[in-house]
């Protein structure tokens, strides 16, 4: 069975960001909605509550974390944002899958944990040595993200 996961909402991804999640099957697809509590995302579960109530569709609801939700789910999953905070967060660090919003809520922590010379650094694409090792593609993204939106972009710099 295909299974996909749909965020909505206006509130910035992080691992501790409380989320409500409505997990129904429909047409023989699993779905996964993920709704922040921002008044886009308190919207979205209501509309998908009665959408479901409406068609006699069973379906379960809980009120999770982002961090708790991806640990459930395998990394290979899509994931869709349409037209809110949710899908621009996503597009601007390339993220697809659970498995890449993992790598990228995994950047963010390293961010909590870097120096302020080494998130300047990252302006530049240097990493620290004790990091770049082990970082993929999506986490590189994700720390270059986080280094221009508190630093401004790399042009403006030079």
């Amino acid at each position: 069975m295909r299974t996909r996961v749909y965020m909505f909402g206006d509130a910035p991804i992080t691992a501790d960001e409380p989320v409500l999640v409505i997990d129904y099957e429909y047409m023989g697809e699993r779905h996964i909605t993920v709704c922040d509590f921002t008044e886009c995302g308190a919207y979205v579960a209501n509309k998908t509550v009665k959408w479901c109530q409406k068609r006699d569709i069973e379906y379960t609801i809980k009120q999770t974390t982002i961090g708790e939700l991806i640990e459930e789910l395998p990394d290979d999953l899509p994931i869709d944002a349409w037209n809110n905070g949710k899908a621009i967060w996503l597009r601007e660090r390339d993220i697809k899958t659970i498995g890449d919003l993992r790598k990228a809520l995994h950047a963010e922590q390293l961010w909590e944990q870097m120096s302020e010379d080494e998130r300047y650094a990252l302006m530049f694409g240097l990493f620290p040595a004790r990091l770049a090792k082990d970082l993929s593609k999506p986490e590189m993204l994700a720390l270059i993200k986080k280094a221009e939106e508190k630093y401004g972009p790399y042009h403006k710099i030079c």
